[in-house]
């Protein structure tokens, strides 16, 4: 018999060491802060998930948590794409979504937003939404937090 000890980081992914727990903790609560600018959506969300609305980012807010995002990334991963995706905003997301994927699932979670924004930058429920925009069931906006939350009850 063998013994074997792991560590269990607060968003239940499990590691080998202590430290790299910790600093998985420390990842997620940083992915937290920069997400933490976007709305949130809406709570019960099979409505929205089916393309029924949107909501409508600022500019100045998207991009910027985007491109923290892509931030955080480089200092995870290596690779060309973080570099060419900051530089370009016409890059499709799904390449940096391949990687987050792969690589960083933490990251990987706050990305699926990203993923499902629209080059009009409307967040719909799922990334199909974000390039056939023309199928989605409902063409009404939502502007708020607590407006979306209105839609939903």
């Amino acid at each position: 018999m063998k013994r074997i000890t792991k560590y269990r980081a607060d968003d239940g992914t499990e590691f080998n060491s202590e430290a790299e727990a910790i600093n998985h903790d420390a990842l997620c609560l940083e992915i937290k802060e920069v997400m933490s600018d976007l709305p949130k959506r809406p709570s019960n969300g099979c409505k929205f998930e089916n393309g029924e609305g949107f909501i409508q980012h600022q500019p100045h807010v998207f991009w910027g948590v985007r491109d923290a995002l892509i931030d955080i990334g480089k200092r995870q991963i290596e690779h060309g794409w973080l570099d060419q995706t900051l530089k370009d905003r016409d890059i499709h997301p799904s390449w940096v979504g391949r990687l987050f994927d792969e690589q960083c699932p933490a990251l990987s979670r706050a990305w699926y937003r990203i993923m499902c924004t629209d080059k009009k930058l409307r967040e719909w429920g799922q990334p199909y939404f974000a390039d056939h925009p023309d199928e989605a069931r409902g063409k009404f906006e939502i502007c708020t937090e607590q407006e979306a939350e209105s839609l939903y009850d």
